[in-house]
């Protein structure tokens, strides 16, 4: 542990439904290895042709997996509709958790979102359940009437969460006796492999706490139709299936109607293990013998393989999964799991470890590790026909591919874990701009204007595609100028701030100037606040907050973007070119300033046809300034000020929990506590939108840790309160990670050799 004495520092510092046939392939492996024995679970369908595997293994004593947190899981009550997932990364894998309908759905490569499709028999159903004294508790993955009179459907959980696990515990099973079934996916930033697996680690846990020896047994396998025991050997299950993808919006019309398909059903073992008769399935069990005050733990691999190789379309040409380089087949899929398991866990847990080991609110942790399972979700990693990877991600149940106004929610967390991610959507998004013509017409919604972007009109796309084509916007209402222009900007600038290289730039530069000329040309009253292409990702809100002219929102964006493109070209020699965005940014400022101040807060808008609540405090306002303080930038706006506005409604919240999340990381900065009352939207279930993952750089906004490499600085707040990670600055080849902290008026850090090139600075609270 190194101490640095203190520097004082002030420091000034944002529908429609398709049915897609497809097959998949379920493995079920069982055996016995050192004192272990091996059960069977059942898998996950996925939308084009898929293989499952399953993987068990039993012991006497905990293997493998056991949490070292600094802190304990946290923990929450399952509801009727609650949106809860445990799913892989890039791989368009994993099961959504719905204990009072089917419970444990699988989750395919499409979302779902419309939560009464829950009961129109298109889901897959498979059992996972313990014999306890000769009664059985089976997990809701079958329907009821699938099950026997004596039988007992777990329905009443609480889910205890980690960032790559979700432990269903229950009070339904019998006094004295408790059994968790815990669910991982593991996760290591920048590993491919272990990352991209489509693997999940099931762990089935029975303690005895009855005082006699209970005979238990683990019970596996699919429904019966189909499914047939195969020979002894192999441990496979195929099951043919048909998996209905949902999307919501009208744009669905736009994606493909049509996906291969292939079809096979087969089940063996490779283990003593024995067949069980059940009216409805085809199973096998593990007995075990728990002795009182002793657990007795079951292990298994899900595991799912694609067969089709061309699940993307990219420009005309097919993708395919990453993963499909990576692993051959199903069986390397499981022989990789099988025996890299323990590094598997030990790596996810030193993941795991920088988000619980953080001293931020336990409902903020939770919430984070909610939205990182539904942000896993939505990710894609691809491999393009040129031998490139591919990163995108969807804007949950709409199915667009890489919306910049979603993607710039979820940048923290690609420049403080993966930043090649981000650097492949900057990529993206300059392909699909100048794949088109110079005039490329849109309509902004049914009925509404014809408007013309593109190349010719420096005007970024929203989205690049959608369903499972990559070429061009799909989104209706039409592009979002300059709010997507300034995204853009400020992405590559954040790039840039957390990584030191400027390569990404220079490519882009001509792009980032022609998106910024647009922005300059959009105020057309002499203010500098944009009144032209004024669209904003707001779709859900009314006129006043969603495309009114001279909005402080998007005026406070647009001037952090030529701020960030101003201190990026004279980064790369080229200040002569910095002029016209640096009078443009000081021109938005004043104009704020003189107009939009209000005595106590800012304005919604300073245009003089003055609407109806124009002059109200916005959670919104001021959510342009989060990049700049993230990264240890010069905020524009008088600091009391900006604390004065946090504080007139840090109270509010939007539907849009994202946006509430913007403006409490920004207080946490003016060394204001926010209230954290962060409500899912409900029209969301099932859906797996990806933008409250923002959430995750709470884990440095909250001691006010502002990270900029080109300067080789980093600061936090005097009034931070335990320890922090800077993730972005680890050696994960290495497995460490630094962490920060004050303490006696010293700063005291972690793996100190990793921050031997920075300055680290106190940043005075009071001033942002």
């Amino acid at each position: 542990m190194t101490r640095f004495m203190l520097n004082a520092c002030k420091y000034v510092a944002g529908g429609g439904g398709r049915i897609v046939r497809g097959g998949c392939v379920w493995y079920l492996c069982l055996g016995n290895r050192r004192q272990t024995a091996m059960q069977i679970f059942a898998g996950v369908v996925s939308l084009l042709v898929a293989v499952a595997g399953v993987y068990v293994a039993r012991g006497a004593t905990a293997v493998g997996y056991s949490h070292a947190l600094r802190l304990p899981p946290v923990s929450m009550r399952l509801k009727p509709h609650q949106d809860q997932y445990i799913n892989r990364f890039g791989s368009k894998f994993g099961i959504q958790f719905y204990p009072h309908h089917a419970g444990l759905l699988p989750a395919g490569l499409g979302p779902r979102h419309n939560h009464s499709s829950l009961t129109d028999g298109v889901y897959t159903h498979a059992l996972l359940g313990v014999e306890l004294d000769r009664r059985r508790y089976i997990l809701p993955m079958l329907p009821q009437k699938d099950l026997g009179r004596r039988d007992v459907r777990i329905t009443d959980f609480t889910l205890y969460r980690t960032m790559t696990s979700a432990d269903l515990r229950s009070t339904q099973y019998p006094h004295g006796v408790s059994v968790r079934w815990k669910f991982i996916s593991p996760f290591y930033p920048r590993d491919l492999r272990l990352s991209l697996a489509p693997a999940i680690l099931v762990r089935c846990t029975i303690t005895n706490h009855t005082g006699r020896a209970l005979n238990a047994a683990v019970l596996a396998g699919l429904p019966a139709g189909g499914a047939r025991a195969a020979n002894r050997t192999d441990g496979i299950i195929e099951r043919h299936k048909t998996v209905h993808v949902i999307f919501r919006g009208p744009e669905t019309d736009k994606y493909p109607k049509n996906l291969p398909e292939t079809q096979a059903v087969a089940l063996s073992s490779i283990s003593a293990s024995t067949p069980v008769s059940m009216d409805h399935c085809t199973c096998f069990q593990n007995a075990l013998k728990v002795a009182p005050g002793a657990s007795q733990h079951v292990w298994l691999i899900l595991a799912q393989y694609v067969n089709t190789r061309s699940v993307v379309s990219y420009f005309g040409t097919p993708c395919e999964f990453e993963y499909q380089k990576l692993f051959d087949n199903i069986h390397s899929v499981i022989h990789y799991a099988r025996h890299h398991r323990h590094s598997m866990l030990r790596r996810s847990r030193i993941f795991d470890d920088v988000i619980s080991g953080a001293a931020i609110p336990p409902d903020i942790r939770a919430f984070i590790a909610r939205n990182f399972q539904v942000y896993l979700g939505a990710t894609w990693m691809l491999r393009r026909p040129d031998g490139k990877l591919l990163f995108t991600s969807y804007e949950g149940g709409t199915g667009y591919f890489s919306t910049i106004d979603v993607e710039f929610n979820l940048a923290p967390f690609y420049v403080m874990f993966w930043p090649a991610c981000l650097k492949s959507e900057l990529d993206l998004w300059a392909k699909c701009y100048y794949h088109w013509p110079d005039l490329h017409p849109y309509r902004t919604g049914p009925g509404g204007p014809l408007i013309w972007f593109g190349p010719k009109y420096g005007v970024m796309e929203h989205d690049v595609g959608g369903g499972f084509i990559i070429n061009k916007q799909v989104y209706l209402l039409g592009p979002m100028p300059v709010e997507e222009n300034s995204n853009y900007i400020l992405l590559n600038s954040l790039y840039w701030r957390y990584t030191g290289k400027l390569d990404e730039f220079r490519r882009h530069e001509k792009l980032c100037l022609a998106l910024a000329n647009y922005i300059l040309r959009s105020s057309t009253d002499g203010t500098g606040l944009p009144d032209t292409g004024i669209n904003n990702t707001l779709d859900g809100f009314g006129v006043l907050h969603r495309r009114y002219p001279d909005q402080v929102f998007l005026g406070l964006k647009a001037a952090c973007a030529l701020q960030a493109l101003v201190s990026m070209l004279r980064a790369a020699g080229k200040p002569q070119l910095a002029d016209p965005y640096a009078a443009r940014e000081k021109l938005i400022i004043h104009s704020i300033e003189k107009y939009a101040w209000q005595g106590n807060h800012y304005a919604i808008t300073i245009s003089p046809r003055h609407p109806k609540g124009w002059n109200k405090p916005w959670a919104l306002t001021t959510n342009g300034l989060f990049y700049d303080l993230l990264t240890d930038e010069p905020q524009p706006l008088k600091p009391s000020r900006v604390r004065s506005d946090l504080l007139s409604q840090i109270s509010k919240y939007s539907k849009w929990p994202s946006m509430g999340i913007w403006r409490d990381m920004i207080a946490c900065y003016f060394g204001i506590h926010p209230h954290t009352r962060y409500v899912l939207r409900p029209d969301f279930f099932g859906d797996m939108y990806p933008r409250s993952f923002n959430s995750i750089a709470m884990i440095q906004a909250w001691a006010g840790i502002g990270i900029n490499v080109p300067k080789h600085r980093i600061t936090i707040s005097p009034h931070a309160r335990g320890w922090f990670p800077l993730p972005a600055l680890a050696d994960w080849k290495a497995g460490k990670v630094p962490w920060i902290r004050i303490h006696d008026g010293s700063i005291e850090m972690k793996n100190a050799g990793l921050l031997k090139n920075f300055q680290l600075l106190q940043r005075s609270a009071a001033h942002g």
